[in-house]
């Protein structure tokens, strides 16, 4: 398989769409891969390289490819590695296994140069449902990307939301994820350190939810961090099939 570089601008990102080469005769299947940054302690962004090619280059904090990439099922395997933009500094290496018809978010989490206690960053696989969810729900995926400040462990965390008690996602693992359906409407979260009524981390108040869209949801940013790198919840919209 041949890999044709064509490079976009899209959202300040510039993207290398991979493409196969050669004649007829190959049989593939589709198998897609969208990518997002959300290491925390790396301003510049990182660039990302698929198969020794480059796929998305100084991709910023919180920033997305714009769309899902068809793969395909051609080629055994496709190796990502990450590094900081602009540099040959590798932070980690991911090897996707092409599943057919298969979606596959990677989310990169973590800390690049972690403290004592705090996450190293790395690549986190997520297979996301793109089917429309039934009805006036919209599916939410999250996954949990939080980090503490250095000396403390991220813990398992809650995830709460407006007009419901008991939390929708519970014991959630730093790099895990968990998926529920939610009605459309506006609603505050709430991020807890697990099992703990009094362990409120952070909040973000007044996110509207759309019927029959899927978000992936990252709990991400770091404890006393500024700005962009503050505690935060991201939606992330994800095209439908």
């Amino acid at each position: 398989m041949k890999h044709g570089l064509i490079r976009l601008a899209a959202a300040g990102v510039c993207l290398a769409a991979i493409g196969c080469g050669g004649g007829g005769g190959v049989i593939s299947t589709d198998f897609f891969v969208r990518f997002t940054n959300n290491v925390v302690d790396l301003p510049g962004g990182v660039d990302v390289f698929v198969n020794q090619e480059p796929y998305a280059v100084s991709l910023g904090y919180g920033g997305s490819t714009p769309d899902y990439d068809n793969l395909t099922t051609e080629e055994e395997i496709y190796l990502f590695d990450l590094f900081r933009a602009g540099t040959q500094n590798i932070i980690d290496s991911w090897a996707e296994i092409p599943r057919e018809r298969e979606s596959h978010h990677l989310v990169a989490i973590g800390a690049a140069d972690a403290g004592s206690q705090q996450p190293l960053a790395r690549i986190v696989a997520i297979t996301v449902n793109r089917n429309r969810p039934s009805g006036a729900n919209a599916r939410l995926i999250v996954v949990h990307g939080f980090v503490r400040e250095p000396g403390r462990q991220s813990p398992n965390i809650d995830l709460l939301r407006s007009g419901k008690i008991s939390p929708e996602v519970s014991d959630l693992a730093f790099a895990d994820t968990q998926t529920f359906l939610l009605a459309a409407g506006t609603y505050d979260f709430e991020v807890r350190i697990a099992g703990l009524m009094s362990g409120t981390l952070f909040t973000k108040p007044g996110v509207a939810v759309e019927g029959g869209k899927v978000y992936l949801v990252v709990i991400r940013g770091v404890e006393g961090g500024s700005g962009v790198f503050a505690p935060d919840i991201q939606f992330i919209e994800e095209p439908l099939l």
